[in-house]
C-alpha cells in the first residue's frame, strides 16, 4: 500500500467524475478554441485547428495534458468528440462566409475510431450543416496503430472515399514511419514543433523539414509545421517549401470570437 499512489488514484477518480458530470450537463465548462494556420504562398489565415478546452468548476482551467486521457480512458471523449465536431463545423460554416475555402481541422481520438461510428457522426454533421467535406479537415496522431490496425485504415479509407481531407498529426514523433505517408490516404503532414523548436541552428532538422517537403511534392500532399514562434523559424521555413505554419508566431488558441477579431 502506497498512501501517494491511492491519493493520487483518488485525485484521479475525482476528475474524472467532473468530467462525466460536465459533459452530462450540456458540456459545461467546455469551449472549443481555435490556433490560426497560416498559408505561405498567399501570406492569409485559410484554416484554423478546432482544441478543446476545460475550465472546470471544482479544479479550474485545465491543461488538455491532464484530462484528455481520463476523456479517452473511460470513453468520454467519444459523446465529447461529436460535440466537437458539430461545434467545429457550425464555426467553419459561419467562417466560410467570409472566406469560403476556410478550413477548419478536428483532431480524432484512436478510442473515437475504433469505438463510435465517427464516420457516421460527421456525415450526420455535415448535412445538417450543408457544408462542404473539403472545408473539414480530420486529423489523426501518428502510432502503431495507425499502420497495423485495419479498422483504423477502414475508417481512414471511408472518410476518403466521403471527400474529407486527412490529416496526421505530431509527424516525426513517436512511433514515426514513412509508410504513413505511403499506405494512408493523407492530404497533410503536420511536422511536430520538436523539430521547429531549434530548427535556424539545427542542420538535422532542416534536412528532415526538407526531405519531407520534397516527398510531399512527389506524393500531392502538404506541409503544416506546427510551434512556429519567431520570424526567423517563419522564414526559413518559407524558404524550405512549407504550405502552412501554424504556432504562436502567428496566434495561440483562443475562443472563436477572439479568433474572429
Amino acid at each position: 500500500y502506497s498512501k501517494e499512489q491511492y491519493e493520487t488514484y483518488i485525485h484521479k477518480m475525482d476528475i474524472q467524475e467532473h468530467l462525466r458530470s460536465s459533459i452530462i450537463n450540456g458540456f459545461n465548462g467546455f469551449e472549443v478554441y481555435y490556433q490560426p494556420i497560416f498559408n505561405t504562398s498567399c501570406n492569409a489565415i485559410r484554416g484554423a485547428e478546432a482544441l478543446i478546452r476545460w475550465n472546470s468548476d471544482k479544479y479550474g482551467f485545465m491543461s488538455p495534458v491532464d484530462f484528455i486521457p481520463l476523456l479517452e480512458e473511460s470513453s468520454l471523449i467519444i459523446p465529447l468528440g461529436k460535440w466537437i465536431i458539430t461545434q467545429a463545423v457550425q464555426q467553419c460554416k459561419k467562417w466560410c462566409g467570409i472566406i469560403p475555402d476556410f478550413t477548419v481541422n478536428i483532431n480524432l481520438s484512436f478510442v473515437q475510431v475504433i469505438k463510435s461510428d465517427i464516420v457516421g457522426d460527421a456525415m450526420e454533421c455535415i448535412t445538417q450543416e450543408d457544408i462542404s467535406h473539403k472545408n473539414i479537415v480530420f486529423e489523426v496522431t501518428e502510432s502503431g496503430e495507425l499502420e497495423n490496425n485495419p479498422m483504423v485504415r477502414n475508417v481512414l479509407r471511408s472518410f476518403e472515399l466521403l471527400g474529407f481531407k486527412l490529416a496526421i498529426d505530431d509527424f516525426g514523433t513517436g512511433y514515426s514511419s514513412l509508410n504513413y505517408i505511403k499506405q494512408l490516404p493523407l492530404d497533410i503532414i503536420k511536422v511536430d514543433k520538436t523539430f521547429i523548436d531549434d530548427i535556424v541552428e539545427d542542420d538535422y532538422a532542416q534536412a528532415f523539414v526538407k526531405l519531407i517537403v520534397d516527398l510531399s511534392k512527389t506524393i500531392g500532399t502538404k506541409i503544416v509545421v506546427e510551434g512556429v514562434e519567431h520570424k526567423e523559424q517563419y522564414d526559413l521555413l518559407k524558404r524550405l517549401g512549407v504550405d502552412y505554419i501554424q504556432g504562436y508566431y502567428f496566434g495561440k488558441p483562443v475562443p472563436a470570437k477572439v479568433f474572429e477579431e
